[in-house]
């Protein structure tokens, strides 16, 4: 969400426009929280399983909206952008040709009529690895600075 798809509509136009469609549920995950999981696992006897992490939370895009909303303290939307768009965006980023491959994976999810979950349960992941995981509404006010003018 820091990155150039997703910030910059937060602050200058708020709204939170990424390329996922308005009702999938998905387990967004602080990259801290990854290091948290991962740091938790080198120290414990897990050699030879495999374990499928997200967040704790799993809101649509509108109920993503609100959690903004309640962190920034104004009104924000969710906006499902088209995937083409993130890969324009991203090429200007990183350079031509690299948004082709994320657009397309997007596209194919989106166009998915029977798409895999895009969250976990994480209740049986968290007993394995003790780690306070980041709420949305948390790391929103924690990177505050990012989405405000």
């Amino acid at each position: 969400w820091l990155g150039p798809w997703t910030a910059p509509s937060v602050k200058n136009d708020d709204e939170v426009a990424y390329p996922v469609l308005t009702t999938v549920k998905m387990g967004w995950l602080a990259c801290d929280d990854v290091g948290k999981l991962v740091a938790a696992a080198i120290t414990s006897d897990v050699s030879g399983k495999r374990y499928d992490i997200s967040g704790v939370e799993s809101p649509t895009g509108p109920e993503l909206a609100e959690i903004y909303s309640a962190a920034l303290g104004r009104e924000i939307k969710y906006r499902a952008m088209p995937p083409k768009e993130m890969g324009a965006i991203i090429d200007k980023a990183f350079g031509e040709g690299v948004g082709d491959r994320i657009a397309q994976m997007y596209r194919a999810e989106q166009e998915d009529p029977n798409p895999e979950p895009k969250f976990h349960d994480m209740s049986s992941v968290l007993k394995t690895f003790p780690v306070k995981m980041t709420t949305t509404k948390e790391w929103v006010s924690q990177k505050r600075e990012a989405f405000c003018k």
